[in-house]
Order: structure tokens, then sequence, then C-alpha cells
């Protein structure tokens, strides 16, 4: 590095940004003659020494600027320090050159982060440079201590985010097929769902971890196979009873391969309270595969087509459950489908449906393995198939201390006027009806058309105001 760079990068401020202190990547490279790879070296050896403070700012013309470190203490050399510079750097190289790889990214700047487990992973997962760039913003976003919401809070340019949206709905984002951070896609924007997942603080923490291929959900026709690392992790919010039948539940998991008795669990209650998350979830913690029943493909218009096909699906669980080294969950989701009540026999179809109904009890009395139902109609289900369930669990709607504890962790609602938060606290609504309401304030927001008055717009339309609250914002219009 030429010695007089970070003089005269001194001199310039002092003379011309004196008050601000700060000089912009553009001013910068007009100033300089030195071609653009050299100019990014010299400032990334700056960085590495601690002589040089990098601020990224978003949607100002200028999208970073450099400031003169005044202390002349020399920056501590370790892992976290050697992640936090690369990030700078990725992004620095991004906007100063143009990189297509990691690799070539690598061998620009030298030897500063070969040890960087993070980037070894990503090129050992054949990572583009543009997942690596929208990881990097991403994290330092995070370790601002800003949480990003949708792909605008990144400050990324509208190519961007145009390339990450085609990758997504191709499945081919490195970042989100190994379990790095969840993206939920949604009408009109592309928001991130989660703060960073264990095996990317892994990463962060440089532990070696093995590049998964992870699988989508993989249709067999009559259901679909689950693997537990392809379930996008997610907390839960249960009241007190539970969470202790959820933790009950995930050591009662591995009693099956052990012991070689069967669980089988009915879980019911109103739409929204999380009874399949439960299930996805308690299968990821313990680390096992999920068979969904597809009840569109299970119900036939056929003559005994359709208990031919509950006993295709039961046949081939039996069969999974031998060959899998860990247990298996047959998941029978919206399970009122094949249990409701037995009628009087006065058309054909009635004679049908009680035959599905008598075939699926002949299943549940031998069957061997885990076995989870979940219904939001526990009322419609014939009184037969209870007593083929070990256990039976309500997911209630959330408690008041839930709630509040629900509100104090969402993103979007967690900095609402502290009079406002008494109010929700009383009123009774699920958790996914509040996921409704964020995602619809990310969608305004978007837009540039969201204020605070709209929040109670928005719980009326969810019915949750229906209740007989209100939550003192004036009306707004939409």
């Amino acid at each position: 590095m030429d010695q007089n760079f970070e003089c005269y990068i001194n001199r310039i401020i002092r003379e011309k940004y004196s008050e601000t202190g700060q000089i912009g990547l553009n001013a910068l490279l007009n100033s300089l003659p030195k071609e653009q790879e050299q100019i990014f070296k010299d400032i990334l050896l700056l960085i590495r020494q601690g002589k040089l403070d990098t601020i990224f700012k978003k949607w100002e013309g200028e999208q970073v600027f450099f400031r003169i470190n005044p202390s002349n203490k020399e920056k501590e050399k370790n892992i976290n320090q050697d992640i936090r510079d690369c990030l700078v750097a990725v992004r620095l190289s991004t906007l100063l050159l143009h990189i297509k790889d990691i690799p070539r990214f690598l061998r620009l700047t030298g030897s500063h982060f070969s040890e960087v487990v993070l980037l070894q992973f990503l090129e050992k997962s054949k990572a583009s440079f543009d997942d690596l760039h929208f990881l990097c913003c991403y994290l330092d976003s995070f370790f601002s201590g800003e949480i990003p919401y949708s792909l605008m809070d990144l400050g990324l340019e509208p190519e961007k985010i145009l390339t990450v949206l085609n990758k997504v709905y191709q499945n081919k984002f490195v970042p989100q097929q190994q379990g790095l951070i969840t993206m939920t896609l949604e009408k009109g924007s592309i928001t991130l769902e989660a703060l960073p997942s264990e095996r990317l603080v892994k990463l962060l923490r440089n532990d070696l971890i093995e590049v998964i291929q992870p699988e989508k959900r993989n249709s067999k026709g009559l259901y679909w196979e689950l693997q537990h690392h392809s379930i996008t992790e997610v907390p839960l919010y249960y009241n007190r009873s539970e969470t202790t039948f959820f933790e009950l539940f995930c050591k009662l998991i591995v009693a099956p391969q052990k012991t070689n008795q069967s669980l089988t669990l009915l879980l019911h209650g109103l739409p929204g309270t999380g009874k399949t998350e439960f299930v996805y979830q308690a299968a990821k913690i313990c680390q096992v595969e999920i068979m969904q029943m597809n009840f569109s493909e299970i119900h036939s218009k056929w003559v005994g087509e359709t208990e031919k096909n509950i006993a295709k699906i039961f046949d081939a669980y039996s069969k999974k459950r031998i060959k899998s080294k860990s247990p298996v969950i047959l998941l029978i989701n919206e399970a009122d489908g094949l249990m409701s009540r037995r009628v009087e026999v006065s058309t054909s179809n009635d004679v049908f449906h009680n035959q599905a109904q008598t075939k699926m009890l002949e299943e549940l009395d031998c069957f061997e393995g885990i076995l989870v139902a979940t219904t939001n109609l526990k009322h419609h289900l014939d009184s037969a198939f209870f007593r083929r369930f070990l256990f039976s669990q309500e997911i209630s709607m959330p408690d008041i201390q839930t709630r509040n504890r629900i509100l104090d962790d969402s993103i979007k609602l967690g900095s609402l006027p502290a009079r406002v938060k008494p109010l929700l606290q009383q009123l009774s609504w699920s958790p996914s009806q509040l996921r409704n309401i964020e995602r619809k304030i990310r969608q305004f927001e978007f837009m540039d058309l969201f204020d605070p008055a709209l929040i109670q717009w928005l719980f009326e339309q969810e019915g949750i105001l229906s209740q007989g609250g209100n939550l003192g914002f004036s009306q707004k219009k939409v």
C-alpha cells in the first residue's frame, strides 16, 4: 500500500469535508488516479489495521462513507473482527469491482479471510457472490442493531433484489437452502421472517459444519416426506400447559425407537394456535422425518379406492419406520377429513364415507410408531377415534401472559405506544392473527402507506376488535 494513502484521505477530509469528517466513496474515487482494484486493496488494509472506519448508508445517493479512526490503538486480531471486516470487504468489493464468484474475492483479498469458516462454507455450498453479498448486507444490519424486514431495508440495488427474488423462486438461494436464514415470500414484496439461524451462528463462531442438500417437501402422491433440516425454525408461543406438554412430547418421540411402544397424539384447538407448527418444530428439535398425508390424493370417487389409498399410506409408513435409523412421524393434518362421524346410510356416498372411516379405525388399531393428528373441529370427530389416541392435547388461544410475550417479541408491534399494549393484552387473538397483521404492516411500509393509526384498522380487519376493544387511534381509511 502507498504509505501516503492514509495521509491523503486524512488531508482531503480535513480540507473539503471537515464538517462531517467523512468522505464518500465516489468523491474518493474521483480524486484518485489509481485502478479501483488497488484502491480496494489499500482501503481494505487500512480497515484491517483499524485506521479507517466504514459507514454504510441507505438510500442517500452515496452508499458508503469513510472516516479516519483517530485512535492509534492497533485493532485486536480475532475471528469476530475477521468476520466484521469480511462483511465490509464484500460490500465494498460489490461497489468497486465486478466480482462474479467467491474464489476471486478470496484471491483478491489474499490471506486476510482464509480462516473465516463462513466463506469456506459458502464456497463449498457453491454459493454465488450475490448470495454472499446479500448475506453480508443482512448480517451487517443485524450487527448494527437493526433487524432487517425486507430486501428494501438492506439498501440493495433493484437489480440485486430481482436477482435474489429469482433465485428464491427457483430454490437456488444458498443462504435459504442451507438453513442460514429464513425467507418468506409475500405478494408485492419479500420479507425476512427470522433472525440468524443456529447454523449461521455456528458459522459466525467459526464452527465447522457440513453442507446440506435441503430437500423440499418431497411428494409421493398420497403423502409428503419432510426432512427435519428443511423445516424452518420458528418461535412457538404457547401457554404454560401446552409448553410443558411440548417438552414432554419431544422426550416421548424417542421412546418408540427404544421401547417399541407406539405414540399417538390428537392435537385440537382453534385455527391459528399452532397445532401443525407443534409437530414441525418437535420434528426439527428431535431431528426426525415427517410423513404427511395428502388428502387431495387420498380421496377417490371410485369404489374402494379411498380405503386402498389409506392402506398404502400406512404400509409405506411401516416400511419407512423399519428402515429408518431414527423415529418417523406420521402426520394427519385436518384429521376431521378422515375421522369425522359415521353417518346413517341413505346414499352411496354415505356408504363410501363410512367405509373410509372404518378403514382408518382398523389401521389405528394395529398402528406401530408415532402418529399425530390435528383438527380445528374436535366435535366433528367420531367418538370411536378418541379411544385410538394415547394423548389428546388442546392448543388453546394465548392467555394474557403469552400475549404479553408475543407482543414483546413482535418485530412490528414491540414499539407500540405504552397505552396500546395493555389493551391488546386484554383482547383474545392467536399468534397467526398477529403474524397476518405484521405481514400487512410490512406490505403497507413497502408501499410507503403505513402510519401508526392504521394499526387499529388492521386489528379490526382480523376481527380482534370485534370483542369491543379500541386501541385509541384515530380511524384510518384505506
